[in-house]
C-alpha cells in the first residue's frame, strides 16, 4: 500500500478519521494523539477495559473511569492523530473542579436518558436538558458551558442543528452571565467544532468577532477569527452573509492593510469546496480582490474560472444579474 500523503492525512483528520502519528500538520491544524487507555476494575477480575481517547481529553476519560472505580492498567499506546476537541461533560467538571464534580455525576444518568430521546424526540430531549441545566445553575453554574456544549453535540449528531445552535448560545450566555474565565484556544476550538456541525448562525459568528475584539484585542481577534473562517470553509461550508464586514472590521481595527488582507483571504477561499454557494454579498464585497488576484496569479485565475456562483434563495432576476456580473469579472481578470 502506498504511503498516505500529507494532503490525504489532512482530509482524513477533518473528516473525523485517524491520521498516521508521524504526520506533520501546519500550525493552524490542531491534532491530538489518539491513545488506547487500559483500565481494570475489582468487579471484573481478569478483564481489561480499553477506551480510545484523544490526548486532549484523556484527563477527562481517566477522571470518569476513576469515578466509576476503575484504575489504569498499563501505559498508554498512541495509535494515530485525530482532530483536536475540547473536554465534554461531565469530564470537564471532573478535571477542572473535582471537589464539586459530584454535582455533575449526579445528573449524568439523567443526561444519558435525555440523550436516548434525542433521536426520536429531540424536543423532549431539549426539555430534559433544560431541567438538568436548571439544577446545575443552582449549585455549579460554572459547569453550564461544558454541559450545554455536550447537549448541543448530542442534538447535532441526531440532525437537530437548530437546537444544537440554541444549546451553544446557552453555553455562551452562561459564560457572560456568570463572568466565567475563558481559555481563548479552547473557545476557538469549540466555535470551530460547532461551525463544522452547521450549528452556528451568522448572527452568532458576527457576535463572536465582537467578543474576540473585546477580550483579545483587534490584532489577535483578527488572527483567530480569520483562522476559524478558513477552517470552516475547508470543512465544506460556504461563507456566511456578513463575513466580509466582520473580517474587514477587525482588520481595520488592527490597523492592517485591508486590501492586502482581502487578497490573502480570497487566495485561500477560492479553492474551498462550497465557495460557489457563497451569498451574493461576498461576490460584491470581494470583487476588487478577486480581480486583483486573478490578474496577478495564474493558479488563482484557474480556481476562479472553476467557480460558478449559485447562492441560495435568489430569485431569477438576481441570478441573471449575478451571471452577468460574474462573466464580466472573469473577463476583467483574464480568466
Amino acid at each position: 500500500m502506498s504511503e498516505i500523503t500529507p494532503h490525504d492525512a489532512r482530509v482524513t483528520l477533518r473528516a473525523g478519521g485517524v491520521a498516521p502519528l508521524a504526520t506533520k500538520f501546519p500550525d493552524d491544524e490542531r491534532a491530538s494523539p489518539l491513545g488506547a487507555h487500559a483500565y481494570v476494575h475489582p468487579a471484573l477480575a481478569g478483564r481489561v477495559v480499553v477506551r480510545l481517547s484523544p490526548a486532549a481529553v484523556a484527563a477527562g476519560t481517566d477522571a470518569e473511569m476513576d469515578a466509576l472505580g476503575f484504575t489504569k492498567d498499563a501505559a498508554v499506546e498512541d495509535l494515530g492523530l485525530v482532530r483536536y476537541r475540547t473536554l465534554g461533560f461531565p469530564a470537564w467538571a471532573l478535571v477542572h473542579d473535582p471537589k464539586k464534580a459530584r454535582f455533575a455525576l449526579e445528573v449524568t444518568q439523567d443526561f444519558r436518558k435525555a440523550k436516548k430521546r434525542a433521536a426520536s424526540k429531540p424536543g423532549h430531549a431539549r426539555e430534559a436538558f433544560e431541567e438538568i441545566g436548571k439544577r446545575l445553575q443552582r449549585t455549579v453554574p460554572h459547569f453550564l458551558p461544558s454541559f450545554w456544549e455536550e447537549a448541543g453535540r448530542v442534538l447535532a449528531d441526531e440532525g437537530s442543528a437548530a437546537m444544537a445552535a440554541q444549546c451553544f448560545e446557552k453555553a455562551r450566555e452562561a459564560e457572560r452571565a456568570h463572568k466565567l474565565k475563558v481559555d481563548a484556544d479552547e473557545r476557538d476550538a469549540v466555535f470551530l467544532e460547532f461551525a463544522l456541525l452547521g450549528a452556528l448562525s451568522a448572527k452568532t459568528l458576527s457576535a463572536y468577532a465582537k467578543d474576540l475584539e473585546r477580550s483579545e484585542g483587534a490584532k489577535d481577534a483578527y488572527r483567530r477569527f480569520r483562522g476559524i473562517t478558513i477552517k470552516r470553509a475547508l470543512g465544506g461550508l460556504p461563507p456566511w452573509s456578513g463575513m466580509g464586514k466582520d473580517l474587514r472590521g477587525l482588520a481595520k481595527a488592527a490597523k492592517l492593510d485591508v486590501d492586502a488582507e482581502d487578497d490573502s483571504l480570497m487566495r485561500e477561499l477560492v479553492g474551498t469546496p462550497a465557495i460557489g454557494r457563497a451569498p451574493q454579498e461576498l461576490w460584491t464585497t470581494f470583487r476588487p480582490s478577486l480581480v486583483r488576484i486573478g490578474k496577478a496569479d495564474a493558479a488563482a485565475r484557474h480556481l476562479i474560472r472553476g467557480i460558478f456562483p449559485t447562492p441560495k434563495n435568489d430569485d431569477d432576476d438576481k441570478r441573471k444579474k449575478l451571471v452577468e456580473d460574474w462573466l464580466a469579472l472573469l473577463e476583467e481578470c483574464g480568466a
